[in-house]
């Protein structure tokens, strides 16, 4: 198999428009049942985002990608999932996905996305994407174990680099207006990516995401910031954002 750098490894995390999510519960006692749904996820569901990719201020048909919930009983390692596939403008299907609700977290199956690399190792089997009843500031985490990086051009193999994808509640109930509508009560959660210190340099390079979902909806927004010149530090951000929706 082919190696690859970090930034490939780590574009699972970057699910930009084919995002998807679901609940894990919490203890009654400690924290109030959550009654909204930010991420709906009955069969026929479905979700068009798009990309000005040309900057030319309007987005294409050929910049859209639909998710659609096909399916709402898949078993995978005994949970149930949501099985949501996307498809491109001409309906050639480009990936499927697979979520779950439980409680107040919107959860993924991780291993489906990491099946294609032999270097990667000892993977939590879901990620969280979603705490829909933290508060601003509190923070979750995914764990994984990188073994080959190709780092300053050279591949370095038979390690074992920790990697932290970090999950933080960065705003609740703000208003968002995309191409779909005007959202209230959106809430938005900020994903960056913690690398060991000696990596300190790289992952100041590395993507920072952030997710914006409206309730009874699911995400309507999502903005990635890259670092585009590594000697002054300048940034861009792109946005994925909500065209239409249709929700049974």
């Amino acid at each position: 198999m082919n190696s690859m750098s970090i930034k490939s490894y780590l574009k699972f995390f970057l699910l930009a428009s084919v995002v998807i999510i679901s609940q894990s519960c919490k203890d009654d006692e400690e924290t109030p049942e959550t009654t909204l749904d930010y991420f709906p996820l009955d069969v026929g569901n479905y979700w068009v985002y798009g990309e000005d990719l040309n900057s030319d201020q309007t987005i294409s048909d050929e910049e859209k990608l639909t998710n659609t919930v096909i399916k709402s009983d898949h078993v995978l390692d005994g949970n149930s999932y949501s099985m949501i596939e996307t498809t491109d403008n001409s309906g050639n299907r480009i990936d499927t996905l697979y979520a779950r609700k439980q409680g107040a977290d919107y959860i993924i199956y991780a291993e489906d996305f990491l099946q294609f690399s032999a270097d990667i190792s000892q993977a939590e089997s879901e990620v969280t994407l979603l705490m829909s009843d933290k508060n601003v500031g509190e923070t979750w985490n995914y764990n994984f174990v990188l073994n080959s990086i190709e780092f300053d051009g050279q591949l370095i193999e038979g390690i074992e680099l920790d990697v932290e994808v970090i999950f933080e509640m960065v705003e609740k109930g703000i208003s968002l207006t995309t191409e779909a509508g005007t959202f209230d009560e959106v809430i938005a959660v900020e994903q960056t990516i913690n690398l060991p210190f000696l990596f300190d340099e790289f992952e100041s390079l590395l993507p920072v995401t952030r997710f914006y979902f409206a309730p009874e909806v699911g995400i309507i927004l999502t903005e990635t910031e890259i670092v585009v010149n590594e000697d002054t530090g300048e940034t861009e951000t792109s946005q994925n954002e909500l065209i239409e929706y249709s929700l049974n």
